[in-house]
């Protein structure tokens, strides 16, 4: 994986590679999908948050050296009025291409992952008799059931292993087994922790790391537009128009 990037003080701590620790646990297993979903959600922030940090610490060089010696309103606060220089928005423009063009192979990557390990969850709360009248029997002595009895059957059919009542339970809307969306839920994550206990942590897993990689890219937009938007300064389009005269236009 690519080497962590020093911390910049100056940027949300959230986007850093090292946020994803929390998330290794379930996705570092030798030989597993999560592997590469950890390495693509790394390199995602790893990329994300070089470029912003180089981003941001070009800006403040930028702004030190390029001052009109005005002040202005921006934000809200009283800063010193820049005349950035042309190439300066240029380069913003090119590292945000740069940047998102990796980060976004990560996320279809990350996608994709989640995409086959849902699908090895689904295959392993199957069982061939679900669509058999055993299966009917099943669900119609479930739905007879008060709630507490109904938990203590499923919980017995999965600690049993028993994956022929599990899946005939699971296969039916909740609202024709007479259980809420909410219960359907811890039956299912029950089933999937015995059934599927490697698939479906990472897949939990690879959902956050998804969701990571997404606020970062958001966090590198927000910075990029904001940036892009001061072209539109005093400063800026008097500088423009200056070299408009310039050429004669």
């Amino acid at each position: 994986m690519i080497e962590p990037p020093p911390i910049d003080t100056g940027l949300p701590i959230d986007i850093h590679p090292t946020s994803l620790a929390g998330l290794a646990k379930a996705l570092d297993v030798e030989g597993s999908m999560g592997r590469h979903i950890l390495a693509d959600a790394h390199t995602a922030l790893a990329v994300t948050y070089t470029t912003m940090s180089s981003i941001r610490q070009t800006r403040v060089e930028v702004e030190a050296t390029h001052s009109t010696g005005k002040k202005v309103v921006s934000g809200g606060q009283v800063v010193h009025e820049t005349a950035y220089p042309d190439g300066f928005f240029e380069a913003v423009g090119r590292a945000d291409s740069r940047a998102s063009r990796q980060i976004d192979s990560a996320h279809a990557g990350i996608q994709a992952k989640i995409h086959s390990l849902k699908d090895r969850v689904a295959k392993a709360m199957e069982h061939p008799d679900v669509q058999k009248p055993i299966a009917g029997e099943v669900r119609a002595h479930f739905k007879s059931l008060t709630s507490p009895q109904r938990l203590k059957v499923f919980r017995e059919a999965v600690d049993a292993g028993d994956k022929r009542t599990v899946a005939a339970v699971l296969d039916s809307p909740h609202y024709l087994l007479g259980v809420g969306a909410d219960e359907m839920k811890t039956f299912r994550a029950m089933a999937e922790r015995k059934f599927a206990p490697l698939e479906s942590s990472q897949l939990e897993a690879a959902k956050k790391a998804l969701d990571k990689v997404e606020a970062a890219g958001n966090h590198l937009t927000w910075m990029v537009a904001e940036i892009l938007e001061l072209r539109n300064s005093p400063a800026q389009r008097s500088l423009k128009a200056i070299k408009q005269l310039q050429k004669g236009d």
